[in-house]
């Protein structure tokens, strides 16, 4: 955790108040989205969902690294992190669920085939007693796989969101086929006109 996101649980601490973020022990954190080892159409926004119960976390974020290369702590190194997003708490439908996605990522990895390795890393406050020290829970690392294209669709298209839209036309389930009625009048000319399904 940064100096500058530890100040103020230190300051509420010395106050005699405690931080939202103090738990006695680390907070057990529930992947929801995406599944590990998933595979997701290029070009679209990647949604990260996890249940993390109370009390309350803050700078909860999400990983993305293009190696499962981890550091003594569990951590991915720095070294082949592709960028980092932030959670935010939301209260529907579940309670302590922490959302984000890449829809502003700066990377473009989403839009790139191939298998990228993400982690949750949550900040926290460990109580013990009258003392208070800076924590930081890390997930395991798991891995989510950006799908390749068909040669006829990425030879064909440069941009990644059409080429997404194309692969995701192509991959639709077939509609059923529907034929208008066509009227017609009856082979003897006397009856009403009635209408045939051809």
């Amino acid at each position: 955790m940064s100096k500058k996101h530890l100040a103020p649980m230190l300051a509420l601490a010395a106050l005699g108040v405690m931080p939202l973020t103090a738990r006695a022990e680390p907070p057990p954190i529930t992947v929801v989205k995406p599944a590990n080892g998933g595979t997701l159409v290029p070009g679209l926004s990647v949604l990260f969902e996890v249940l993390i119960p109370p009390p309350r976390l803050v700078n909860v974020a999400v990983e993305v690294a293009s190696k499962d290369s981890v550091g003594p702590t569990g951590e991915l190194e720095g070294s082949v992190r592709l960028e980092r997003i932030e959670l935010f708490e939301s209260s529907t439908p579940t309670p302590s669920t922490y959302r984000g996605d890449s829809a502003l990522s700066s990377q473009g990895w989403p839009s790139i085939p191939g298998t990228n390795y993400w982690q949750v890393r949550a900040p926290y406050v460990e109580v013990s007693g009258a003392q208070f020290h800076a924590r930081e829970e890390f997930s395991p690392v798991y891995t989510l796989v950006i799908a390749p294209l068909p040669s006829e669709i990425s030879s064909g298209e440069s941009n990644p969101k059409r080429r997404a839209c194309t692969l995701a036309w192509q991959l639709r389930p077939p509609l059923p086929s529907l034929k208008p009625p066509i009227a017609s009048n009856s082979l003897s000319g006397n009856g009403p006109a009635t209408a045939h399904v051809i």
